[in-house]
């Protein structure tokens, strides 16, 4: 637990440090992450309350070349407004320098007929020289606030035009990678603000003056804040690409030119006039694709203020809060159970994440940081898999490096597969225990040379712990010429007495084939005494800091090592507790008996073969 505490802190710092860095990396993945988002949330449905006139490839062939004569535009805005009945129109186009006058009273006579909407961009580099070309024109008297985004020059339109016309900037502003995603709906530039077009559109459209207040960093353009517009820290606005492209009624400029479209199709409609022709420029990325006219922009900003929005004076989803919570829940999963629950648990609030985010967009007009909770973790969880396969790694070899010398190769495995800190901790466990002792083989290795005695021991033991691997025993430990063995741990075996029981008769076997061949050479045989009784003992690696031990202390421990002297008393060489007599066949009572250092007598089994001891 102590590693896994260690390991969240750490994640947590870093993953505060790595967001509020905002490494390249990670903007390019959150960026991502909500484009595919926008991309997929964007409706198809049509858009009605407005259209577009487009200044195309197919009007400069028909109309000719561009620059058009501001006679020609004001052309295209009267047809425009008088012959289609548009609503409201507004013009993606600047026009900064003067030209002949003549044509220069046309466009500002249409412009003040049909009070169009006029354009300017704003230069927010603030570069030496000062961008200021044209008139800016008149701003709104209503200051928002001073927080609002700071014009340091524009291109305005040609003094006589922007002397008449509500104007309305088109200056959204690019992130790092040239995408527009933001746009600042009020430009500050000098003592005035100034809006942008679209909202500059809706205040003609809705005939309502526009007064934009501030409420901490939200604008309310209207009075009533009946309209919310709720900005970054830079006073930026992020643009809802509500609508795929296809959405919106785009008219080429030729047809209103030569009346070859429908005359209601532009009634009562808000219109924006631009251009999607390669030769004017006015091409931009977009989350929703990568080549996008840029009235089409104005258009989304257009569509989604007309539908109004009330809803973000309130908080949207959280990704820091919702991240705290889902971190808490797969934290407890982690520690209650596995990885494979942490995976599943990643996996439901990633998509209750998306779903939350998805329909907060749908009703709002922001995104919060899509990739936060989502990255962070599947990071937390592929550092918590590695720390848990550490962990096991570590384990294991603990496990195996303490029962290498006690459990049969395929048991060990067994333990390896699933290595728990617990099956190493002392506990109360039922086992079965045997003891082997060989009868008077000191006083026969005594009478043989040390290379002999200690060749001969080994393969007696050797014998003897054949038998108790065979029947996955434990083997506890070798006390001179005797053997201890327990069953039923670390493993749990249902049957332990009669895998004990079986250990002992194997024993005998093993013996008996030894003596026939140490009859052959003229030896004499040797015989073993055997010890087996069943209890609830204390089992665990009960061990020291200098040297582990894994075995077993208990009543039933003494007692098994009573009855293997009981059995040389006896004449036999198995004698069985009565604890340890289940599941057992063959077995003979030989009745109560009075073991030594014992004050109560124990009732003892036998399995039959006597020998001469």
């Amino acid at each position: 637990m102590r590693w896994r505490i260690v390991l969240w802190l750490s994640l947590s710092l870093l993953s505060v440090l790595f967001v509020q860095t905002q490494p390249a990396l990670w903007r390019q993945a959150a960026q991502l992450a909500q484009d595919i988002l926008i991309q997929k949330l964007a409706s198809d449905a049509p858009v009605t309350s407005l259209a577009l006139i487009d200044i195309d490839e197919a009007s400069l062939e028909m109309m000719g070349a561009w620059p058009w004569s501001r006679s020609l535009m004001a052309s295209l805005l009267k047809k425009t407004a008088n012959d289609y009945h548009a609503g409201v129109i507004g013009l993606d186009i600047v026009f900064p320098e003067a030209s002949n006058s003549t044509d220069d009273n046309q466009l500002v006579q249409a412009v003040k007929e049909t009070q169009a909407v006029i354009a300017i961009v704003w230069d927010y580099q603030g570069q030496t020289p000062t961008l200021q070309v044209g008139d800016a024109g008149q701003g709104i008297a209503a200051q928002a606030g001073s927080d609002l985004p700071q014009a340091y020059g524009y291109l305005g339109n040609f003094s006589d035009l922007a002397a008449i016309g509500t104007q309305g900037h088109i200056s959204p502003s690019p992130d790092s990678n040239g995408k527009i995603r933001y746009i600042a709906p009020l430009v500050n530039w000098q003592d005035k603000t100034y809006p942008m077009l679209a909202l500059s559109l809706l205040a003609k459209a809705q005939n309502k003056p526009l007064h934009p207040t501030m409420h901490y960093n939200c604008i309310y353009p209207f009075s009533g804040q009946s309209l919310s517009l709720c900005l970054d820290d830079e006073g930026q606005w992020s643009i809802p690409y509500r609508y795929q492209l296809s959405s919106f009624i785009v008219v080429p400029a030729w047809q209103i030119m030569l009346q070859q479209a429908p005359l209601d199709l532009l009634k009562q409609r808000q219109v924006i006039i631009g251009s999607s022709a390669l030769g004017l420029s006015d091409r931009v990325v977009t989350p929703l694709a990568s080549i996008t006219p840029g009235m089409m922009v104005h258009a989304q900003i257009l569509a989604s203020l007309h539908a109004g929005n009330d809803r973000h004076t309130f908080a949207g989803p959280n990704p820091w809060l919702f991240l705290l919570v889902s971190l808490a829940l797969l934290s407890y999963l982690l520690v209650r159970w596995d990885v494979r629950a942490g995976l599943l648990l990643v996996f439901l609030t990633s998509g209750l994440w998306l779903w939350w985010v998805s329909v907060d967009y749908l009703q709002g007009d922001t995104l919060p940081d899509i990739a936060l909770p989502i990255v962070v973790m599947v990071f937390w969880l592929m550092s918590q898999s590695a720390l848990e396969w550490s962990l096991v790694k570590l384990q294991s070899q603990r496990i195996y490096r303490l029962f290498q010398d006690y459990l049969p190769p395929h048991l060990l495995k067994q333990a390896l597969t699933q290595p728990d800190e617990r099956m190493l901790l002392p506990q109360q466990r039922r086992v079965t225990v045997l003891f082997a002792d060989i009868a008077g083989f000191t006083t026969m290795t005594e009478q043989l040379p040390t290379a002999e005695a200690a060749a001969l021991t080994r393969h007696i033991l050797s014998l003897l712990t054949q038998a108790v691997y065979a029947q996955d025993g434990t083997l506890d430990k070798y006390m001179g010429d005797a053997l201890m063995a327990f069953w039923n741990a670390p493993l749990d075996q249902h049957d332990h007495p009669k895998r004990a029981a079986q250990a002992a008769l194997d024993m005998r076997e093993k013996l008996s084939e030894l003596n026939h061949n140490r009859a052959l050479l003229g030896l004499a045989p040797i015989h073993v005494r055997i010890g087996i009784n069943s209890g609830d003992v204390l089992v665990g690696d009960l061990g020291t800091q200098w040297r582990h031990a894994y075995t077993v202390l208990g009543d039933a421990v003494n007692v098994a090592q009573r009855l293997m002297v009981a059995a040389g008393k006896l004449g036999v060489d198995i004698a069985i507790g009565e604890a340890a007599t289940e599941g057992v066949c063959g077995l003979e009572s030989v009745g109560e008996m009075y073991l030594a250092g014992r004050e109560r007598a124990e009732h003892v089994f036998v399995i039959p073969v006597t020998i001469n001891l």
